[in-house]
């Protein structure tokens, strides 16, 4: 009988999850070959986007991947490598081993399986964890110092969606007003300084969602 087993896919952002670079249809595919490798039956494929590593206790998929190892027929987790699991950022998250740990799951990777019910194993288990978190801060090191310098010459390190109403910024054209939305961005202060300051009123007024209006 094949043992039955949860693939895990976990992407950080959107971009990672986009198919033209290849990162869950790569991670599908080594789930495939992992399983086929070990006879492992894989009843279910978790797939989760934009959740960084060091977040996963708050997402609800996430939680509910958790969830589904707790059944008794589950005996094993396959994932394309230790930090799609977990990025731990305080010990709060070395929990999440303890749970595999206390439902019998063997971890597999390409290169190696962690039988959890071994002491070394949960031993390497917890040293890759660590490992995964140390990345996962290098990691925001190096885009911040990028950021910065981008910064420095005058660039915004961000999307233009991260920026206000009516100022954009690209490559080819530098820092830019859109004047169309400047206008209504305008007549938003100049409705709220002669006293409109109802912000449903506001935003019926200039067109400017309402939450954005504050």
């Amino acid at each position: 009988m094949s043992k039955k087993g949860v693939g895990l896919i976990r992407v950080s952002t959107g971009a990672q999850a986009d198919e033209t670079r290849g990162s869950i249809p790569a991670q599908k595919e080594i789930i495939r070959q992992v399983a086929a490798q070990h006879g492992i039956e894989v009843v279910k494929t978790f797939e989760l986007s934009d959740i960084s590593g060091s977040a996963v206790l708050f997402s609800a998929e996430y939680r509910s991947f958790l969830k589904y190892v707790e059944r008794p027929e589950i005996s094993c987790i396959i994932t394309r490598e230790f930090s799609r699991l977990m990025r731990p950022e305080n010990l709060d998250d070395y929990a999440i081993l303890q749970h595999f740990v206390t439902h019998g799951i063997t971890l597999h990777f390409p290169n190696e399986s962690l039988d959890l019910a071994n002491r070394q194993a949960r031993f390497i288990a917890t040293i890759r964890a660590g490992i995964s978190g140390l990345e996962r801060g290098d990691i925001a090191e190096r885009i911040a110092t990028a950021k910065e310098q981008l910064r420095k010459k005058g660039h915004h390190p961000g999307g233009e969606h991260t920026l206000a109403l009516g100022l954009g910024h690209t490559k080819q054209k530098g820092w830019y007003y859109d004047e169309a939305e400047m206008s209504a961005v305008r007549l938003l202060f100049r409705l709220f300084l002669d006293g409109c300051q109802v912000y449903k009123t506001l935003s019926q007024k200039t067109g400017i969602p309402e939450q954005a209006s504050g």
